[in-house]
């Protein structure tokens, strides 16, 4: 009997996939965003049609990505900085039932060093632009642009909903933030040179000396791994899954075999002052060891505990040792789209 499953296939048929979606969360209050408001919602309407939402909180940052129900294949370009982008990846830290799209960082923050660590993605304009011919190219492999897959720094304390970003610090790293955020951010100083300024600042003023700044190196217990446990006032201490910061700096020189890079410097490290270039550098010098204060680790997870500040991609927290250690560890893989 004849079937029309019989009949071969015209050799010139093509199958093609449906386009990827994309949608825009644009946050209105991100610097860059904010001084040219009404050119780039014209742009990034242009771009995402109907999957377009504004939110300047985190609650409401959650309830729009969510609420665009996008598939693994589908792209949610964040107009938007650092600490948008680390509202977006705890949404969905906290949702892992919720298929997590790809990720378009668009630089429309005043920092940006995840986008930055990423790629090169130019100007938030030219990001966008390059995002828009992807899509007109219809997102296949053909299209322009490419895929930067990147471990994602899960944040958890027991008892809270985890928190999930690139960049965490204490010591003086948060209380360099916070006082850019206080006392720098008002005069019109970008946070990319203000940040970075406030942090060495404050870490040169604890290696100076001064009771009145103990505040600035809290005591801190750490355990890396299963290896031994560190218990004493830190200074610096980060964990990241980026490979460069702000600057282009790299404070961490271990090799490990964990995804995360993580380094911890002891109030009274011995030679602070002269090493800090180095630190900013990732090149430690043969005396920065940990014996002498000097800790960096290549880790898939740290146990830190503390009482005082922590940052978050920008974004300031408190921790509690009451409430137990935080766990840093590396999340599943986030994509993210690079023009």
């Amino acid at each position: 009997m004849y079937s029309p499953l019989d009949t071969p296939a015209p050799s010139n048929l093509i199958l093609r996939m449906p386009a990827p979606r994309v949608a825009v969360l644009l946050n209105p209050l991100s610097g860059r965003v904010r001084r040219r408001a009404a050119a780039v919602r014209a742009r990034v309407c242009e771009l995402a049609g109907p999957l377009y939402a504004e939110a300047s909180e985190p609650a409401a940052m959650t309830d729009a990505v969510l609420g665009f129900s996008l598939g693994t294949d589908d792209v949610l370009c964040v107009v938007a900085g650092d600490g948008t982008l680390h509202a977006v990846l705890t949404a969905f830290e906290r949702r892992p039932d919720v298929e997590r799209p790809i990720l378009a960082p668009a630089p429309g923050g005043t920092t940006n060093m995840t986008t930055r660590d990423l790629g090169r993605p130019g100007g938030l304009f030219r990001y966008l632009e390059a995002l828009l011919c992807w899509k007109a190219a219809g997102g296949g492999a053909d299209a322009p642009g490419r895929l930067v897959e990147r471990p994602v720094l899960r944040i958890a304390a027991p008892g809270s909903d985890p928190l999930a970003g690139m960049f965490f610090g204490a010591g003086t790293v948060a209380a360099g933030v916070d006082f850019f955020n206080r006392r720098l951010r008002s005069m019109g100083i970008p946070a990319a040179v203000g940040s970075p300024v406030a942090v060495v600042r404050t870490m040169l003023a604890v290696a100076m000396g001064g009771r009145s700044l103990d505040h600035l190196a809290p005591p801190t217990t750490v355990c890396v791994e299963r290896g031994p446990v560190l218990d004493g006032p830190a200074v610096f201490l980060v964990a990241t899954t980026l490979h460069r910061l702000i600057f282009g700096a790299r404070p961490y020189w271990a090799n490990g075999l964990g995804p995360i890079h993580f380094t911890l410097v002891e109030r009274g490290a011995v030679g602070m002052f002269r090493n800090v270039p180095r630190l900013a550098i990732g090149r430690a010098s043969d005396r920065m060891t940990p014996e002498r204060g000097w800790h960096s680790h290549g880790t898939s997870c740290v146990h830190v505990t503390l009482d005082g500040p922590f940052i978050v991609d920008g974004e300031i927290h408190h921790a509690s040792r009451a409430d137990g250690p935080l766990e840093l560890s590396a999340s599943r893989a986030a994509r993210f789209w690079m023009p």
